[in-house]
């Protein structure tokens, strides 16, 4: 044993290392993400007095595990998402020292507070750079899962040795669940090797059914059950006991813990799910409904039609959007394609169900039996309910509609909201039935419309 690190950490080096190659084994296509930028393979290691350097310079100590990772298996390398970044030795960081500000419980309030700064149009550059900084102080960048997300290790303070996920556009942090950077490290190799979904690997509690059932079982605190539940759904298939535990959830006074459990039960075990769901999208509250539907929507395949009569039930009498939308999307699944259902929503008080209305029908076949409805629909006050009825107008070259469209070139006089540009579109569908309607659109004020109108002409000629 060498001094300074405890043999479990040694014994958990040599099975990482034995891993690795399970692990490429199994992905041996790079199928997992960021596996191709990787490919499994490490850097070279650096040596104790480069890591000596570099926590003198900055002024810290790297947590063990993550020390013994650089030294023993590679300066980084392969691991989660696009890999693990190298320690450049010779940089210098003077955030790096200075006690890591955030923690695992943080509050959507406090996060507020944090970043506050993004609202302060006065500061300089300089300053706003200053703010972003100490905002990730004490922790050292290991690695980018792409985009604006990165991965960070804290390298100071109360929860040194965390590796936390963060968002550059400001998001709040993620903090994972293991304690040190080897345990998140291993446990991202073994899910690999178990045939795990692992595309957003270290956003739920490790373990297979029965420790996760284990760290529901043991716990008091609700949101901690919730997630050992929802740990389960990067699992490839759910044990009988599992499903079993999940239909028992379904009863759990916890709301909470109902929902998640519904979701599970939905994905993995349709058949004990259905009852449940029929429940849901019978309740008095839309929020429950909702969620039963985007079950159903999510999961729900060849049995899709056992809920076609109870959901146009719902839609008789839903005033949520977003229920509505998801209604749309199972009874389009369903084969249901009646176009008729959506044609009395066309005038409904809320103008989210009725763009959702417009653009169901536009997509059917038999759109041009309700033309006249649509028509209306050009002359609804609001602007994102003229658009979408004009989208939904699409390959629809009736001449009674060449008025109409004429009608609304006069009344924009620009092509914001992008009204006049969609109208645009639905000429050049008529060629040359619209010529007269696109001479008189040469004149128009919008030098984007003046330019289409050339073009097409041009184009019929």
């Amino acid at each position: 044993m060498k001094i300074g690190y405890g043999m479990s950490l040694y014994e958990q080096v040599n099975r990482i290392k034995e891993k690795i190659l399970l692990a490429k084994e199994k992905d041996s296509s790079f199928d997992v993400f960021g596996s191709t930028k990787h490919k499994y393979e490490w850097n070279i290691p650096i040596s104790s007095e480069e890591v000596r350097d570099f926590e003198n310079r900055n002024n810290i100590t790297l947590p063990e595990a993550f020390k013994l990772f650089i030294t023993e298996i590679g300066n980084g390398g392969a691991g989660p998402y696009y890999g693990i970044y190298k320690v450049a030795t010779d940089s210098h960081d003077g955030y790096l020292s200075k006690p890591c500000k955030l923690h695992p419980h943080l509050s959507n309030e406090e996060w507020g507070h944090l970043t506050s700064f993004e609202d302060d149009d006065n500061l300089t550059d300089e300053q706003y750079d200053s703010h972003y900084n100490a905002l990730f102080q004490g922790m050292l960048r290991i690695g980018t899962q792409g985009c604006t997300y990165d991965m960070m290790l804290v390298v100071s303070g109360e929860y040194k040795g965390r590796v936390v996920y963060i968002d550059g556009d400001l998001q709040k942090p993620f903090f994972t669940y293991e304690n040190n950077f080897l345990d998140w490290y291993e446990r991202w190799l073994d899910e690999i090797i178990q045939g795990y979904e692992i595309d957003w690997f270290g956003m739920l509690m490790g373990g297979d059914d029965a420790e996760l059932m284990n760290k529901f079982h043991t716990s008091n605190d609700e949101e901690y059950k919730v997630n050992a539940i929802w740990g389960m759904n990067k699992l490839p298939h759910l044990l009988p006991e599992t499903i079993r535990f999940l239909e028992e959830q379904c009863h759990n006074p916890s709301h909470a813990i109902k929902s998640v459990s519904l979701q599970l039960l939905t994905k993995n075990c349709y058949t004990k799910a259905k009852s449940f769901l029929q429940q849901w999208l019978e309740s008095d509250n839309e929020d429950d409904t909702l969620k039963a539907l985007k079950y159903i929507y999510w999961y729900v395949e060849e049995d899709v039609q056992d809920f076609v009569k109870p959901i146009k039930t719902v839609l008789s009498t839903t005033k949520n959007p977003e229920n509505f939308r998801f209604i749309t999307y199972i009874l389009e699944k369903s084969s249901e394609e009646d176009a008729s259902l959506y044609v009395p929503f066309f005038t409904h008080p809320n103008k989210e169900i009725r763009t959702c209305a417009i653009h169901t029908v536009g997509k059917s076949k038999e759109k041009e039996k309700y033309l006249q409805d649509l028509i209306q629909c050009l002359q609804d006050d609001e602007v994102s309910v003229k658009r979408m009825a004009i989208q939904a107008l699409r390959d629809v070259t009736n001449p009674i509609l060449l008025p109409c469209y004429e009608k609304i070139l006069d009344e924009y006089k620009t092509n914001e909201h992008y009204i006049l540009s969609n109208v645009m579109h639905r000429l050049e569908e008529f060629g040359v039935q619209a010529k007269s309607i696109l001479e008189k659109a040469k004149q128009h004020p919008d030098k984007e419309i003046k330019d289409s109108a050339y073009r097409m002409l041009k184009e019929i000629e």
